[in-house]
């Protein structure tokens, strides 16, 4: 298991890698691999098996709301059993999930003296006689798996840190912030609606456990600090995405692209030896082809 996860291709999903192999090894049936939301500041699922949906939109834990989540900051793995201590954690599954529920286990992924995240056992085959063993193979693998964690999930997003869209901002108020700052006045930027929706499709096919919401949330992430200097990026429906960037003539949309999906790649990786995959669905010259930014976000959202 140690050398299985030494050898998980080093991208930004590999937190779903680490759970496939130990959800695979230790015979997990429900399970989930809970990652810190800087955003949301909780510890939410990025991969899961056995689970309803119910429980998966439900948990998300923050760092002090339970005295034995809060315990696995200190390094090692814990133990929940009875029905007062289960009890602390019934909010966070479903009515049926948490009926059936008799034990969890929980190992935490420690990097540089931080809970990056943890794995939460709720039912598993590990072929062990004792739980202590459980525990303690459990111990030694997320420690071991900590390290290329905290590196896919803090430096790798460090590094390409966009500026967050305002809460609850529109898409229209999103572009009418961008085209009304100083350094755009008097610019054209070169709109275009991309598709991800096959290459999404290929990703998830890659890791069968890897939440799809956190997929479009990472796309999201690394698609606006893409654009982040020249314009921005805003999610659509169905996998497809608006991209703005100044200064970009329509003659130059394939190489776009292409440096486009060479950037994906690179972060989350090829498949089937096939790198990242974008259509171009939609394009607009603004202010060239008209400057009413409620009809370009309509023509824009085929």
């Amino acid at each position: 298991m140690l050398a299985a996860v030494r050898a998980l291709p080093d991208d930004v999903e590999l937190p779903s890698g680490v759970f496939t192999l130990l959800k695979d090894a230790l015979g997990i049936s429900r399970g989930a691999l809970l990652l810190y939301d800087p955003l949301r500041m909780v510890y939410a699922p990025w991969a899961s098996c056995g689970f309803d949906q119910t429980t998966l939109h439900r948990l998300r834990i923050s760092l002090g709301a339970i005295g034995s989540f809060s315990a696995l900051a200190n390094g090692k793995p814990v133990s929940i059993a009875g029905s007062a201590p289960l009890a602390d954690y019934q909010k966070y599954f479903s009515s049926r999930e948490f009926s059936s529920l008799s034990r969890l286990v929980m190992a935490p992924f420690i990097a540089e003296e931080k809970l990056v995240g943890a794995l939460l056992v709720a039912e598993a085959s590990a072929p062990f006689d004792e739980e202590t063993a459980l525990v303690a193979c459990l111990a030694e693998v997320c420690d071991a798996a900590a390290p290329a964690i905290r590196s896919a999930r803090g430096e790798t997003m460090k590094a390409g840190a966009a500026a967050p869209a305002r809460s609850g901002a529109t898409a229209e108020e999103e572009l009418a912030r961008v085209l009304s700052q100083p350094g755009a006045a008097g610019r054209r930027f070169l709109f275009l609606a991309v598709s991800l929706e096959e290459y999404q499709k290929r990703i998830l096919a890659a890791h069968r456990y890897l939440d799809p919401f956190r997929l479009q949330e990472d796309l999201r992430y690394f698609l606006g600090a893409y654009a982040a200097d020249l314009g921005i990026a805003l999610p659509l429906a169905r996998g497809r995405f608006l991209i703005g960037l100044q200064d970009i003539e329509p003659r130059d949309l394939d190489l776009l692209v292409h440096q486009l999906c060479s950037f994906l790649s690179a972060l989350f990786g090829s498949y089937d030896g096939q790198g990242a995959e974008a259509t171009v669905l939609r394009t607009r010259l603004y202010p060239d082809d008209g400057n009413d930014i409620a009809e370009l976000l309509a023509f824009l959202t085929p």
